[in-house]
């Protein structure tokens, strides 16, 4: 499955078979609590960060999703933060 529409100028987005030297995940302990928030981090083959799934404060998850142009410089980047009661979107093209 595709993020998005294929191009010229665009990489694919596409799960590498295996990831290696590259963090993977996160635990993040909640100061005071016994609770966690974790986040999950996947790249494609080049090693670039294509997505960032993470849980924040107000137990929703926070999606960041990336796309390189094919010479590898960031081309945009868009999260959405839904949390209880709102939904919150950010672009950077």
């Amino acid at each position: 499955m595709l993020a998005y529409a294929p191009s010229t100028t665009v990489e694919l987005i596409s799960k590498p078979d295996r990831t290696t030297g590259e963090i993977t995940g996160t635990k993040l302990r909640v100061l005071g609590t016994n609770n966690f928030l974790l986040s999950t981090f996947y790249y494609y083959d080049k090693g670039k960060e294509i997505q960032t799934i993470a849980e924040n404060i107000k137990w929703g998850t926070d999606v960041t999703t990336f796309q390189y142009h094919w010479d590898g410089y960031l081309l945009s980047s868009e999260t959405r933060h839904p949390a209880s009661g709102t939904v919150y979107s950010s672009t950077l093209i």
